[in-house]
């Protein structure tokens, strides 16, 4: 038997689960989805050589068309950026990643598609999926061990920042 007492605050915790859950965010924009793709599509991607911040064979990409072509800096902007303009959003090329902050607004809450600034902006990531574990996205990020990556971050301490078409 369950008592009313119990009843309600099971009820409480299926509708804060159920607000929580990815099935309850709202449908992604047609450039969200595109974000996110391309994003996806480059995991596994690495520099060469390993631990250089060269750009090897995949990485060179990121850079190509900027006056950046062929260095050895760190790459996780240059990937960001590249994947926002690949997806179809009007976007300066940014390669440093504290600048990102003064090209797109600010987001309260991570959605997919979104550029998430960690490691107090010194890396960025795009977001794939707000988790419904508490407190976690899924994003993928450029120059993390090297390669382009899929990673869970926590929410906490990041920024979030709203691309558009």
């Amino acid at each position: 038997m369950i008592f009313p007492a119990k009843a309600a605050a099971l009820a409480a915790i299926a509708a804060s689960l159920a607000a929580a859950s990815p099935a309850a965010a709202a449908p992604l924009t047609p450039v969200q989805r595109k974000i996110v793709a391309v994003a996806r599509g480059q995991i596994g991607v690495r520099e060469a050589p390993k631990g250089s911040n060269c750009t090897g064979r995949g990485v060179n990409k990121y850079f190509l068309g900027t006056r950046f072509s062929g260095s050895c800096l760190p790459w996780s902007g240059a990937f960001a950026s590249w994947t926002l303009i690949k997806a179809g959003v009007h976007a300066p090329f940014i390669a440093y990643n504290p600048d990102f902050t003064a090209a797109y607004p600010k987001a309260t809450v991570p959605a997919p598609g979104d550029l998430a600034l960690t490691d107090g902006g010194s890396a960025v990531s795009i977001v794939t999926a707000v988790n419904a574990r508490p407190g976690t996205i899924s994003a993928v990020m450029g120059n993390y061990s090297d390669r382009v990556a899929a990673v869970t971050l926590p929410i906490a301490g990041a920024a979030f920042l709203r691309p558009s078409g």
